[in-house]
Formats: C-alpha cells, structure tokens, sequence
C-alpha cells in the first residue's frame, strides 16, 4: 500500500505543525523508545508533531485520532514554540536523558521536548495502516497522515527529509547509521526544541535519476546566506573544514558539488549535472553554511 501525505491548511500557525514522525510497531527486541526500561509494543508508540511556523501554537484542546476515534487531548498549556516538538507515547514514563546509553542512541537529553502520553491510554496504532489525523481546538482537521504496511517493520517512518509535507520512509533508511527512530530529534540528531526558526531542510533530489540535471531545494536556511551542497558515496561523521567545529557531516570525506545562496525567505535551489554512471548508486547529500555554522538534514538518493 502506498503512503499517502496530506496537510490540511487551516490558518497559518495551525497548518505550520507537522506528523513529522510516527511509531506504530516498536518491535518486541530493541522497542523501548520512551527509555523507560520497559518494551512494551503498545507503551512505546509515538507520534511526533513539530511546529515548523515561526509563531508559538497552543494545543490546548488539540487531539490526535486514528482511524477508530480518539486517542488523545492535549491538556492546557500545551503550546508549542517555533522549532518545537512534542512527542506522545502510548503510554510508560517517558524518560529521555543523557543516562540511558545502555537502552539506545535515541535516550537523549530532550530539553525542550514536551512529552506526553495518550490521554486515553493508548494509541494502539495498526502496524499494517491506520490514519493519523490532528484536530484543533474547534474540531477542524490541520493535519493528516495515511500510512500503510511500510509501518510494520519494527521502526518508525519519517518525513523524507523531515519536516517536509513529503511521504514518510522506514527511519533506518533516511539514518547514517541505521537507528530506527528519533523522537523528539530530527533524523541527524537535531533535537526539536524551539527557541526560534526550525533547522534548514534539505529535499529530495528531483527527478532523482542519473543522466540529466537534479535539483535538491534548501528551505528554512538563514535568508541571504551562502550555502555548499556536500554529498559522498560513504555515510559517517566528518567535520568540514569550511565548517563551525560544532557542525559535522553525516557522511565520509564529502565533495563539494554546488554553492548557492538563500533567498529572503531562506530559500535556494542546488542544481547539479548527475552523469549516466551514477545509476544504482547511493548518494548521500547534505547543505551547510560556513558563516551561519547550520546544516541540513542528511538525503539519501538511490540513483
């Protein structure tokens, strides 16, 4: 079945949140994804939800349904900053510090990150294809996400890139190193938690073939901004020397294929001749700014 990807408009600050990630099958293995100790494939379901506007959103009242009714209200005070998450699990105690490397990589300090847990006690999401829909205070859809049976592999999907209104993909194929899911953080380790403008977005390659010109597209950079486009045949961490110290690539000895700089919405387009002898390679790509010290997610094309 394939994914189908829906954002209702409702008003700018409403349209401006995001299903950016859901968890509908934590596995029975490695499915602890609240760190609290306990596997548990109905506690550990989640659905992330960014606000990717440049204005806080009070949820209060918010709710999240699936294709059986309703499975969470968002309590008072719930109001999201720009650039901030919130992450509802099905149930547990969401225990995200720097303490649980022993549980897994996502088990980070999500300072900022709100967590909460289904108000009605769980999600019980369908692993094999449900429908995600967020409503706001007065009952009107803002958001809505159809998935089907790519859920059902033991990890979470995930906008690809994230934050974008593009389908969701199994999380391990969009990570550098495989993990399954991030709540809370951008697939890169980014974590969501406001304070400003959401973390520039790098597309997927358009049309993605080899042969011709492919265009990947830069959106939430810094406006006026200078920004390389970087992409290695080999996934790891490198810090470029063009780059902050504090900003690495999620790849090995990058190439520099395309510079371009950001319009005044923080906006450019990276167009780059891809040769015939690319086919059936796989391409990693990221954009980073020198001057702003920021870097996009990273993209993975399979030519």
């Amino acid at each position: 079945m394939m994914s189908l990807a829906l954002l209702m408009s409702v008003g700018n600050a409403d349209a401006a949140i995001v299903i950016n990630e859901i968890l509908a099958d934590p596995g029975t293995l490695a499915g602890d994804s609240n760190c609290d100790g306990i596997i548990d494939t109905v506690q550990d379901e989640f659905v992330e939800l960014v606000n990717t506007g440049p204005n806080a959103v009070d949820l209060t009242d918010w709710t999240i349904n699936d294709a059986i009714g309703l499975k969470h209200t968002f309590p008072g005070g719930t109001t999201l900053a720009a650039g901030q998450a919130v992450v509802v699990w099905g149930g547990g105690t969401p225990t995200m510090t720097a303490n649980q490397p022993a549980i897994g990589a996502w088990c980070k300090n999500l300072a900022g990150v709100r967590l909460q847990t289904a108000s009605s006690g769980t999600l019980a999401l369908n692993n094999s294809g449900d429908t995600v829909t967020l409503f706001n205070a007065t009952g009107t859809q803002v958001a809505q996400y159809v998935y089907g049976a790519e859920a059902n592999t033991d990890q979470s999907i995930n906008r690809d890139p994230d934050l974008s209104a593009n389908a969701m993909v199994g999380h391990s194929t969009l990570s550098s190193t495989g993990q399954t899911w991030s709540p809370g953080t951008s697939v890169a380790g980014q974590v969501y938690s406001g304070g400003g403008a959401v973390s520039p977005t790098l597309s997927a390659a358009n049309p993605g073939t080899a042969g011709g010109n492919n265009t990947w597209t830069l959106t939430n950079g810094t406006a006026n901004t200078a920004y390389v486009l970087i992409a290695s045949l080999t996934p790891g961490n490198f810090t470029h020397p063009t780059l902050c110290t504090n900003v690495s690539a999620s790849m090995s000895n990058p190439t520099v294929y395309a510079q371009a700089v950001t319009n005044g919405n923080g906006t450019a387009a990276f167009t780059v001749a891809v040769p015939g002898a690319a086919a059936g390679r796989r391409v990693y790509v990221q954009a980073a700014s020198p001057s702003a010290c920021n870097i996009t997610n990273l993209v993975t094309t399979q030519f």
